[in-house]
C-alpha cells in the first residue's frame, strides 16, 4: 500500500489493483482537463478583449488609450491599478502590415520614427538625464 494525494494505492507483486488503476486514470483525466482549462485562457483572454473593443466601437488597427487608471470594475484580466494602458488589434487577413519601431521615454510609449525626435537608434534624451544612457 502507498498513501498518495489521490488516496491509498494498492499493489500486489508490483501490479496495481483495479481500484488503483481507476484512481490513476481518474487523476490523469483530471490533470488533462485542468491543463486544457489553463492553456485555453491564453486564447480566450485576447479573444474577449478583441470582442470587447469591437463591441465598444473600436475598429481593428485603431488604438485605445486609457486616460484613467483601471480599478476593480475594469473587466480586463491581470491589469495593474498603477498603469495606463493602450490596446488595439491588427487584422492581417488582408495581408501583411508594417509596424514602425516604437521607443519609450520614461515608461510612456511614443509611436513614430525616433529620428523625428532627435534619436537615431530608437533612443532619445528627452525626459532623461543628459549624461544618462
Amino acid at each position: 500500500m502507498v498513501e498518495s494525494r489521490i488516496g491509498t494505492l494498492e499493489f500486489t507483486d508490483g501490479m496495481p489493483s483495479q481500484e488503483t488503476l481507476d484512481k490513476g486514470y481518474d487523476n490523469l483525466d483530471f490533470t488533462y482537463a485542468f491543463e486544457v482549462f489553463v492553456n485555453s485562457t491564453l486564447g480566450v483572454n485576447p479573444y474577449a478583449l478583441h470582442k470587447g473593443l469591437l463591441d465598444a466601437g473600436v475598429k481593428d488597427k485603431e488604438i485605445v488609450l486609457f486616460s484613467k487608471l483601471v480599478d476593480a470594475k475594469t473587466l480586463i484580466l491581470t491589469t495593474h491599478a498603477d498603469t495606463l494602458y493602450t490596446m488595439g488589434f491588427l487584422d492581417l487577413t488582408s495581408g501583411p502590415m508594417v509596424w514602425r519601431r516604437r521607443y519609450q521615454v520614461d515608461s510612456i510609449s511614443i509611436q513614430g520614427d525616433p529620428r523625428d525626435r532627435g534619436g537615431s537608434d530608437g533612443r532619445t534624451d528627452v525626459g532623461r538625464d543628459a549624461g544618462g544612457s
